[in-house]
């Protein structure tokens, strides 16, 4: 397959797989409970499609309309034939994984993610592909089945110890299962945290460290609800006392400002309110404006760093000046 593509046709083949995965819950992502995803592949899987069939008219077909419509059959596809077609359909095109091999990936991670992760594993390694092929099935996983996706995540972490970088191939041409880095479990994490916040965060403390994405998956939290329950992954937060955050505490702290920043009404009334300033009499002193989500942005900064700026290196002009106003105006 020639990466070369018309872009019409990538982005047919990309919508493809996004169409296969919300066939399989049939509904809107936001309507979906962020707690317990189960799959519904099986079940609604009520007739079988033959696999070089839809292959052949996959490249038959001469509109991305018509490309569209062959690759959604996939989802009639047995997972069986999906190894096989696996099997015989090329990996890699130019450096990258094909567009074929990423809809079966997916496909696959939808019905039986641990499966489709140790195929994966033991085939793409040594390709130069893992990477790319990990997070189409985690992403599709984490849609499907969040809590398996989870304690797999958390297997295979105990397996090699979490550190910052990559996987060297040595060490991955050594293990049968997959390892996962720092970078891998971060990954895992961030898919997960839209439709399983608790789960999301389980994984996150395994990783530990810090990264430039903390402050996005905080951010990615829409509701005091999945904040809250975010917050179930943690224990000891009965023990926690203001301006004395260590461990684990500190990523507490930063769901404890996103709630007050959803609602700060309601966090005043919960058990936590001792643990944060009431930012009530700061909020009514004219605070500067800016796009967006600085200011949170900002705010998480100065909470997790207070002696220390942010790397400013990559800022816009504009942000670079919104955070200057925000210093002047915190001091």
């Amino acid at each position: 397959m020639n990466r070369r593509l018309n872009p019409v046709i990538v982005f047919c083949a990309s919508c493809a797989a996004t169409a296969w995965v919300w066939n399989q819950f049939g509904t809107d992502a936001k309507s979906l409970p962020t707690d317990r995803l189960k799959s519904s592949a099986t079940g609604n899987r009520a007739i079988s499609e033959d696999i070089h069939s839809v292959l052949r008219d996959l490249g038959s077909a001469e509109t991305s309309e018509a490309k569209l419509k062959s690759a959604r059959r996939l989802d009639q596809v047995s997972v069986d034939q999906i190894r096989s077609g696996l099997e015989e359909t090329p990996l890699v095109d130019e450096g990258q994984l094909s567009l074929v091999a990423k809809l079966f990936l997916i496909r696959w991670a939808g019905e039986d993610g641990e499966a489709a992760m140790n195929w994966a594993w033991k085939n793409l390694r040594s390709k130069g592909v893992w990477k790319s092929a990990y997070r189409e099935i985690i992403a599709a996983w984490a849609w499907s089945q969040p809590t398996k996706l989870c304690e797999w995540a958390k297997r295979a972490a105990r397996n090699n110890k979490p550190v910052l970088g990559e996987v060297s191939l040595a060490d991955a041409e050594k293990s049968d299962h997959p390892l996962l880095d720092f970078d891998g479990l971060n990954d895992v994490s961030q898919c997960l945290v839209s439709v399983a916040p608790r789960e999301a965060y389980e994984v996150f403390l395994i990783r530990g460290g810090l990264s430039s994405d903390d402050s996005k998956l905080t951010r990615s939290l829409q509701s005091v609800s999945a904040v809250q329950e975010a917050l179930l992954a943690f224990d000891g937060l009965e023990n926690l006392q203001p301006d004395r955050w260590s461990g684990s505490g500190i990523y507490a702290n930063s769901l404890f400002h996103r709630w007050q920043d959803l609602d700060p009404d309601d966090f005043k009334r919960s058990r936590f309110a001792h643990l944060l300033p009431d930012r009530s009499p700061l909020e009514s002193a004219s605070r500067p404006e800016g796009p967006r989500g600085w200011i949170s942005e900002f705010y998480e900064w100065t909470s997790f760093h207070p002696s220390a700026p942010p790397d400013m290196k990559d800022w816009s002009p504009e942000k670079t000046e919104a955070w200057k106003d925000y210093e002047a105006w915190r001091n």
